[in-house]
């Protein structure tokens, strides 16, 4: 059965990628785990079982998500852009380096997936608005797009591999910020470091606005704006203070969406609400992202019921005994490499269950746990199909007419990634 479960894996995953008759990768994501539900190699029980593990994880993104687009909708992101390039004082390379930070706090808060989804097209936007050659725009987008990945790290919202490994190994919002904060720190600095060194050449030395709009001008709802800015605020304030808890993250993230949507749906003229909206921003949110997840977790419970997790286990085992430094690089870099194959979401869960049965002591688990995070974080930005955020990244580009090839794209992130992640894994094995 070992056999039949990688092919089905394997099939899937190509599925995903080809898209064939235009797929959507929820569909090819259900035909895989229809196919092992088909062959005996996971049951229903087992959905019960996924789910349980991924619920807060995928709860916590659709909040993050329709968050996003209510403040992207009331020109929150705009108005963030618009103020950075004003700042930046028509320095090119100060306007690179800012709006990889810019997208790395994005990251932090709104997920990678919120950064790739809302602020991808917003620094298209502002780079239209500039005289930066389209040679050189392709500098910010490539950095852009690695940076939301890259930088995912510092909080168990950041991204879905965060949550799932938090929630998988009982790690509160504020044991795993109090590491991984400063490890993300660390890979931000590196990231800046390399693609300042490999895209400086492009970019040329002064840059200007072709509008000159003051960076109010882009704020839609002056209302919703600040009220915005306020619950942002609360909620991240929530996460510390509620980390003791047992409040999952979800829950203090959709509070804090349904929130701004009932406020985005008011009706100025008539004091009363706007039904249209909710039903816009339903249809805006990533839903296929969401099967996908719910589907591939099946396919991956068939590799793990097919003894892979086991093998997986092992290897992990072997690393442990080389020490915190061997362990740290050992786990980080198998799991980067099989996120860059077969996408990060179904590895960080196989990463998570091979580490629990490879039976280390509770500070080598932890170990472990943080880097199965970091590899998944930082590994899918090898490959195209590694993260979900990058092929919504794509996707993005691809609307606005550009294209970048798979060998493109590798050219670029197996440069970037390797010294980064190598850089973020050092870090994770000095701070645990």
């Amino acid at each position: 059965m070992e056999v039949v479960a990688l092919i089905i894996f394997v099939v899937t995953m190509a599925l995903v990628v080809a898209k064939p008759f235009k797929l959507p990768i929820g569909v090819s994501a259900i035909i895989g785990a229809v196919a092992s539900f088909a062959v005996g190699l996971i049951h229903i029980s087992d959905v019960a079982t996924v789910w349980r593990l991924i619920w807060n994880a995928t709860l916590t993104l659709i909040a993050l998500v329709v968050i996003s687009l209510v403040l992207s909708d009331a020109g929150f992101f705009k108005y963030l852009a618009s103020r950075v390039a004003n700042f930046c004082g028509a320095s090119t390379l100060r306007l690179f380096i800012t709006l990889q930070l810019l997208t790395a706090l994005t990251a932090a808060i709104f997920a990678n997936d919120g950064a790739a989804l809302i602020l991808t097209p917003v620094v298209l936007d502002l780079l239209v608005v500039t005289d930066i050659s389209i040679s050189a725009q392709s500098a910010f987008v490539f950095a852009v797009g690695f940076v939301a990945d890259a930088t995912s790290l510092p909080f168990v919202i950041s991204n879905l591999t965060n949550i799932i490994t938090s929630d998988y190994f009982h790690l509160t919002f504020n044991a795993y910020a109090a590491k991984m904060v400063i490890v993300d720190l660390a890979t931000l600095a590196a990231t800046l470091a390399v693609t300042t060194l490999i895209f400086k050449r492009k970019l040329p030395t002064r840059y200007s606005l072709i509008d000159q709009s003051p960076p109010k001008s882009h704020i839609k709802d002056r209302t919703l704006f600040r009220t915005g800015n306020i619950v942002l605020v609360v909620t991240f304030l929530a996460y510390f203070g509620l980390a003791n808890t047992k409040v999952p993250v979800s829950v203090v993230t959709s509070i804090a969406a349904l929130l701004l949507l009932v406020l985005a749906s008011r009706n100025k003229a008539s004091g009363g609400f706007n039904l249209q909206y909710p039903k816009k921003v339903v249809r805006e949110a990533p839903w296929q992202i969401i099967i996908f997840s719910l589907a591939m977790y099946l396919v991956v419970f068939a590799l793990v019921h097919a003894g892979y997790a086991n093998s997986l286990g092992n290897l992990f085992a072997h690393f442990a005994k080389g020490g915190r430094v061997s362990l740290s690089l050992g786990v980080g870099s198998t799991v980067a490499i099989i996120s860059s194959i077969a996408n990060n979401l179904p590895t960080v869960l196989i990463g998570s269950i091979s580490i629990s049965s490879a039976h280390l002591s509770h500070h080598y688990t932890t170990v472990a746990a943080l880097a199965n995070v970091v590899g998944t974080d930082l590994g899918p930005k090898i490959t195209p199909i590694g993260s979900l955020a990058t092929l919504i990244w794509l996707e993005i580009l691809a609307k606005r007419s550009i294209h970048i090839t798979w060998w493109e794209y590798f050219k670029f992130g197996i440069v970037m990634t390797t010294p980064v992640l190598l850089v973020a894994l050092l870090s994770l094995a000095a701070l645990t």
